[in-house]
């Protein structure tokens, strides 16, 4: 099952990965951005990602692309506002990691050496406060 949405609102930034958006029909859905992982809200700069993905799309109207939901009931959505692609934007910010377990594209990755080349968000930390799988439980 997937999900296409126009012009919904976002209604919450629930921290550098995930928001909740409104439909036209006021339905609310909840939503993670594809291709990113962001420090949560406890780890280093948690709540500085939170701030970033918050500064581009609160109470902003996006369009988004949903190919699945993952096993929380959270779709895992392409996220787009005035044409650019959000989460590729925290990426550019240093806002957020390339999530390794997804399909991202070299350019991602290209975009994250970028980033920490430039020290940019998360890349100006010291590397035991950003190493993003050291925080992760294992499954």
């Amino acid at each position: 099952m997937s999900l296409t949405l126009a012009l919904a609102m976002v209604v919450a930034i629930v921290d550098g990965d995930s928001i909740k958006v409104t439909d036209k029909q006021q339905n609310q859905y909840d939503v993670r951005l594809a291709y990113i992982d962001a420090p949560e809200l406890s780890q280093p700069y948690g709540e500085m990602s939170k701030e970033i993905l918050g500064s581009m799309i609160t109470n902003e109207r996006v369009t988004l692309r949903c190919p699945t939901q993952d096993a929380s009931g959270e779709w895992v959505c392409i996220v787009w506002k005035e044409g650019y692609d959000t989460s590729r934007r925290m990426i550019n910010k240093g806002g957020a990691w390339v999530d390794p377990t997804s399909d991202a594209g070299a350019a991602w990755y290209r975009d994250e050496q970028k980033a920490r080349k430039a020290k940019k968000g998360l890349w100006s930390l010291p590397e035991e406060q950003r190493v993003l799988w050291s925080w992760k439980p294992t499954k």
